[in-house]
Order: structure tokens, then sequence, then C-alpha cells
């Protein structure tokens, strides 16, 4: 992952009844800190109708190095004005993403830890 590259990934979950594209992008990476944006390329649609145009669905996470062995991680989600009003954010959603982000970063294999919040 280099800075200011798009990266671009399908993701098939329980928000949408397709797979959608989102971009990722590194907005910082120095020896102690990584940010990183995502935001969906692509439509989220759910029953026929547009929850997320693109670009409404949107993070950014923040991975520091503390001391030696303690790393902080934490994000931010934001949704855009055009989103649909039937789109039901759940928090579980976002706590497992955001997990699942730093577990990549960190090298631990996506089938090792179970989901943090069913």
């Amino acid at each position: 992952m280099k800075k200011s590259v798009d990266l671009f990934i399908a993701q098939e979950d329980n928000r949408s009844s397709g797979p959608v594209v989102y971009r990722m992008r590194v907005l910082e990476r120095v020896p102690d800190r990584l940010v990183v944006e995502t935001e969906n390329a692509g439509p989220v649609r759910a029953f026929g109708i547009t929850l997320f145009p693109p670009g409404s669905l949107r993070a950014t996470y923040f991975l520091e190095k503390r001391q030696p062995g303690i790393r902080g991680f934490y994000g931010l989600s934001a949704t855009g004005q055009k989103a649909s009003a039937l789109a039901g954010l759940s928090e579980a959603s976002y706590i497992n993403r955001a997990a699942a982000l730093y577990r990549h970063l960190i090298s631990v294999p996506p089938d090792r830890d179970p989901p943090l919040a069913p």
C-alpha cells in the first residue's frame, strides 16, 4: 500500500444485494503512523433501491505506534447527504469492518478470530 495510490476492492456483505466496489487510499504512511481512507466507488443497492450512491459511505482509519509493542487504532465513519433514509446503519457493521482492516494491517489471518460484534 503506497501513499496516494488508489486501490479498488469488491466486497459483498449483508448491506447490499451484490458486490460493491470500494476505493482505498493511504493518506499518510510514516514509520509510526498509517492513515487509510475508504469510500464506496460504486453504489450500494438493496432490494432494487440505491442506499448509498458512490462516494457517500466513507471511513478513515488511523493506526499509530504508541510504545514498543503497543498500537493505537481508531476510525471515523460517515455517510453522505444523499444516503437513503432507508439505510439502517449497524454499529456492529462498523466495528467488524474496523476490526477486519486492523487485523489485515497487523497480518492476522482473516479466519483466525471471530467477528468482534455478532
